[in-house]
């Protein structure tokens, strides 16, 4: 196979090559087939890229899906249309998707807007938004995740900030949010919240994480609203307001949190 280097604009039909590098533009009437992509300009393909390893820095735009079976890195932006199929997403630049993205991991320190996403590990130190459901291994946030529907995993660590509009259910939960996070319930084996004294800038943050319900075998939160908690173990800890709280074994609640009503079941 043949490379294909592109410094000023070209169209291009036959989509075939060995490594494709576009400084300038390049317009791709069909599909896309590559072992290399590196993109320091603009590029459009009007059909589905199939790639082994992409760098962009530029800006690309697929109508179609893409398929990549080893990493894509992006510190340009990317707008596709389709499908996203990849072994490692990698975003320090831009990526916006319309129907979903499928990836064994993604790193993302820029911004991720897509449909729903499934992984086996998600860390976001960056911006994440979804508009459908959340689906991984792994989750782990030290910037923001936004979810207008459902986060379903096996560990989720929060150092940042997380908002879902129902639910997060995983087998393990420990939120230390820098900021706002709210949810609508949660549900796990072990749900741990606490409170992180200082935010970036040394300052103390006041934050509460707010949600509907948590239910889990043992739980702990801090600085927490919640409507009502239910579990075997709870310990509730300082500057809480839960309306109720329901154990089968156990209970500790601070001196300084409010419970509306507790009971064991």
């Amino acid at each position: 196979m043949e490379n294909l280097f592109i410094s000023d604009k070209q169209e291009i039909t036959k989509g075939h090559f060995n490594q494709v590098h576009i400084s300038g533009g390049g317009h791709f009437t069909n599909d896309l087939q590559c072992e290399y992509l590196q993109i320091s300009g603009q590029a459009k393909v009007l059909g589905n890229l199939t790639v082994q390893e992409a760098h962009i820095s530029g800006k690309l735009f697929v109508q179609k899906k893409i398929f990549s079976s080893g990493q894509f890195h992006i510190s340009g932006s990317l707008i596709c249309e389709q499908k996203i199929e990849m072994g490692q997403l990698m975003v320090s630049g831009s990526v916006k998707n319309s129907e979903g993205i499928q990836v064994e991991q993604v790193h993302v320190s820029g911004h991720v807007k897509a449909k729903d996403i499934k992984a086996k590990e998600i860390s976001v130190s960056g911006k994440m938004m979804i508009e459908d459901d959340l689906i991984t291994e792994y989750l782990g946030v030290s910037g923001k995740c936004e979810i207008k529907s459902s986060v379903q995993a096996e560990e989720i660590k929060v150092e940042g900030q997380i908002k879902a509009k129902d639910f997060i259910n995983a087998e393990r939960i420990r939120l230390a949010p820098s900021g706002r996070s709210e949810f609508k319930g949660m549900g796990a084996s072990e749900v741990e919240i606490r409170h992180l004294p200082q935010n970036n800038m040394g300052l103390f943050s006041l934050n509460k994480v707010k949600g509907e319900q948590i239910e889990a075998e043992r739980i702990y939160v801090e600085y927490a609203r919640i409507e009502k908690i239910s579990g075997r173990d709870i310990v509730i800890g300082p500057e809480c307001e839960i309306g109720v709280v329901e154990y089968t074994n156990s209970v500790e609640i601070h001196k300084n949190s409010i419970v509306g009503k507790s009971k064991k079941i």
